[in-house]
């Protein structure tokens, strides 16, 4: 890994962006799956900072491993994705062949978003929103429709301290955009990322904490870096002063 990192140094990934890496192990390891998946957090912790300043944003592993079982080896594909440079998503599927003997990934544990896919699915391209995050991270920043997944995972993370085998429902955390509407009152909306017109985000977010199970809302207000440098005119201050009193 370190060799395929130092090759990335010399030509310079420095204007690129969304890389991503496919490592294939042809030899057969005798390891299952669980020991695959506990070897992620050592590669996260030993490569995931020099990952992300060479823009490689997700990293696919193909190794052979052995059913326990029967001795068998088989191809397993483990697959860490960071897009956004702060929330790490790990996927792992066995390749095997479907009824009409189509090789195709089925998920190991929670269905991943390739679960039963073909094999020979292209990857995808580059999203029209990724532009905008990449140029707030060349500034030094977090893109501001980021903000509301980082919540997500701080407020999983705090759980977990407080209760290890915690199991999350579907409302322990939600949010919706601020908006000013024709009338220029603030309205919640849910809408795709970076619809916006104006260098202010709103967002009116409800989480369910280990202080206040219960749950509670809240109001995020900031500066997308993105549109005109995040100056703040006369439309945010207006649009702050209306979160302000909301």
């Amino acid at each position: 890994m370190s060799d395929i990192l130092d090759a990335l140094e010399i030509i310079d990934t420095s204007n690129t962006d969304l890389n991503h890496i496919f490592i294939n192990f042809s030899a057969v390891f005798n390891v299952t799956p669980a020991d695959v998946e506990n070897a992620f957090g050592g590669f996260l912790e030993r490569f995931g900072r020099r990952l992300w300043r060479l823009r490689v944003t997700s990293a696919e592993i193909r190794i052979m491993c052995t059913d326990p079982e029967t001795g068998i080896p088989f191809p397993l594909r483990a697959m860490i994705n960071n897009v956004s440079g702060y929330v790490v998503k790990s996927e792992m599927y066995m390749e095997e062949k479907n009824a009409n003997g189509d090789w195709i990934f089925k998920s190991i544990g929670i269905p991943g978003s390739m679960h039963l896919r073909p094999i020979s699915t292209p990857y995808p391209t580059k999203e029209w929103l990724q532009p905008k995050r990449q140029k707030a991270h060349s500034l030094g920043t977090t893109y501001v429709y980021d903000f509301p997944e980082l919540f997500k995972q701080a407020l999983v993370s705090s759980w977990k301290k407080y209760n290890p085998k915690i199991k999350f429902s579907d409302d322990f955390f939600s949010y919706s955009e601020l908006i000013l509407d024709d009338s220029g009152e603030l309205t919640a909306v849910q809408r795709e990322p970076g619809a916006n017109n104006i260098g202010m985000i709103g967002f009116k977010m409800f989480a369910k904490t280990p202080e206040y199970p219960k749950g509670r809302y809240f109001i995020v207000v900031a500066n997308d870096i993105t549109f005109k440098i995040g100056s703040f005119g006369p439309q945010e201050d207006n649009f702050f002063n209306k979160n302000w009193y909301c």
